[in-house]
């Protein structure tokens, strides 16, 4: 990150499958980002995320609650780039 000059500002996630949401409670409290997304319909499985992570031999995963949930024709912006939300 550093030596590409990026700043990160944001934790997006698509779904709270194991493989794609395991690490974001710590990230997000690491690095003091918000975590945006999945829809409110992947609770069940971020709830699940710590048993999911043990069950695959992922490292032990936190659940969390996202700072803002996602809905089907949301938008969120990256950039130049609005990008819409499709559930």
């Amino acid at each position: 990150m550093q030596k590409l000059k990026l700043k990160l500002e944001q934790i997006w996630i698509t779904h709270g499958h194991v493989d794609h949401a395991a690490g974001n409670a710590d990230l997000a409290e690491h690095l003091q980002l918000p975590i945006i997304g999945p829809n409110s319909g992947d609770q069940f499985w971020i709830l699940g995320l710590p048993q999911a992570a043990a069950g695959y031999g992922f490292p032990p995963a936190r659940t969390f609650t996202p700072t803002r949930w996602l809905n089907d024709a949301d938008t969120v912006t990256l950039g130049n780039y609005t990008l819409q939300v499709r559930h």
